[in-house]
């Protein structure tokens, strides 16, 4: 099986949602991975989404720390810097958030869901803006001939 893989850095400028969107077919067919920040624990968040034929569902949600046995940090905190990594194996999909300096990556996420099987990356945010940093996707694309 191919493996992919994003890594990525963000740091966060107010209370929301950063996420990454992967294997993005079209508006209406893609997965994101998304985490929530706020200053109230409980609206805080990981979790992956997908767009099927334009229709949203989740494919796996942690809602609260408790869920996360010994994660020190959870969701965002503002003006953090934090390092994700989305490794994705065949269906399998795997989710690591490190904050940067202060922890190594850890696993927040681990599904298997094969509603689409490839397409593009890309970034977004709900509610805030962010600064992102270093980015690498691999393998790069092989070009397709024409």
């Amino acid at each position: 099986k191919r493996e992919s893989v994003i890594l990525y850095e963000f740091l966060a400028l107010n209370e929301g949602v950063v996420g990454c969107i992967f294997k993005f077919v079209s508006n209406s067919e893609f997965y994101t991975f998304e985490i929530g920040g706020a200053a109230n624990m409980a609206d805080r968040f990981f979790q992956i989404r997908r767009k099927v034929k334009g229709t949203w569902s989740t494919v796996k949600r942690i809602g609260t720390n408790a869920e996360i046995p010994n994660l020190p940090f959870f969701g965002y905190e503002i003006n953090s810097w934090y390092q994700v990594e989305v490794k994705l194996v065949g269906d399998n999909m795997t989710i690591s958030v490190a904050l940067m300096g202060i922890t190594e990556r850890l696993k927040v996420i681990i599904v298997n869901d094969n509603s689409i099987s490839k397409g593009r990356v890309g970034f977004s945010t709900s509610g805030t803006q962010a600064v992102f940093g270093e980015i690498s996707v691999s393998p790069t694309p092989i070009p397709q001939s024409k």
